[in-house]
């Protein structure tokens, strides 16, 4: 509806051998600086790993972000959960008989919020990481950003800023720590991104005046209502979504599901915890999709 959206499908090596109707779905949702290249490793181990669910992974950039450029859209929760299912459409992955499990992180973890809420028959399980949407430290622009012009101001002062920046989500941000490189991961993809992403900063801008960065709390309480398996990851020391204040609406909305929570990690657990995240998001859909044969 608003513009291209840059996708790709990551497949089993056997997927010849497969019947393609057989084989799960797992759509996985970037955070708000993020492109769909964070989750490269992650998506081949989900496909490919011996141990793990062997699904079709299906991961793509917002609007403004990654390679789908931003055409001036509003980027509210509305505008990225129907982007998710237009993509879905076209691709043909909205089957009620056999519906996509979702991946969110960050901001893409309201986004699959909204999708299961609006759309339940097409979500067959959750995985949320540091989601956005229940409690969310502000940024110190933030009242700037949602000033007609002073907004604009600020984000031009960003280019600079908003990679360094990206540090913030990190607990441990020392040079010698084992993460150190998915740290410089981070900061050069948001660089590529402000250089070479048409419309990003805006994106950016667009999504800070009006995404529910926080305040989905009664969305979120509908979507745990479901009996669908929902498993939720957060850092500990996660200071973006405050961990104690999440970490209790979050017991409170999703009674049933399985919630852990990574000692030592920051909000970027995906990265920060990479190992600690990938065995839990394998043996969480593994089981998931056992159930459902």
């Amino acid at each position: 509806t608003h513009g291209i959206t840059a996708y790709r499908i990551i497949e089993p090596k056997d997927v010849d051998k497969r019947p393609i109707e057989s084989i799960p779905i797992i759509v996985c949702l970037h955070g708000i600086h993020d492109s769909s290249y964070m989750w490269a490793d992650i998506a081949d181990l989900l496909s490919d790993f011996e141990q793990g669910p062997q699904a079709r992974v299906l991961v793509f950039d917002f609007y403004g972000h990654g390679r789908s450029p931003w055409t001036g859209v509003d980027i509210t929760l509305d505008a990225l959960v129907t982007q998710t299912k237009e993509l879905m459409d076209f691709l043909d992955l909205t089957r009620t008989s056999k519906p996509a499990s979702f991946i969110g992180y960050d901001m893409g973890g309201a986004v699959a919020a909204g999708f299961a809420a609006k759309f339940p028959n097409f979500c067959s399980s959750l995985s949320l990481i540091s989601p956005l949407g229940i409690k969310y430290k502000a940024i110190p622009q933030e009242k700037w950003l949602n000033r007609k012009y002073f907004g604009e101001y600020v984000m031009t002062k960003q280019k600079v800023l908003l990679p360094l920046s990206q540090e913030s989500n990190f607990y441990d941000k020392a040079d010698e720590s084992s993460h150190r490189y998915l740290i410089e991961r981070q900061i050069d993809m948001v660089k590529w991104q402000i250089q070479h992403t048409p419309g990003y900063l805006g994106a950016i801008l667009s999504i800070y005046r009006n995404f529910p960065m926080r305040g989905m709390e009664e969305l979120f309480t509908a979507i745990g209502r479901h009996p669908r398996p929902t498993l939720n990851i957060w850092g500990d020391r996660d200071t973006v979504s405050p961990y104690k204040k999440c970490m209790k609406l979050t017991e409170e909305s999703f009674p049933k599901g399985n919630i852990v929570d990574i000692a030592d990690c920051g909000h970027n657990a995906p990265f920060e915890k990479f190992e600690d995240v990938v065995k839990e998001l394998l043996t969480f859909h593994r089981d998931s999709f056992a159930a459902l044969e």
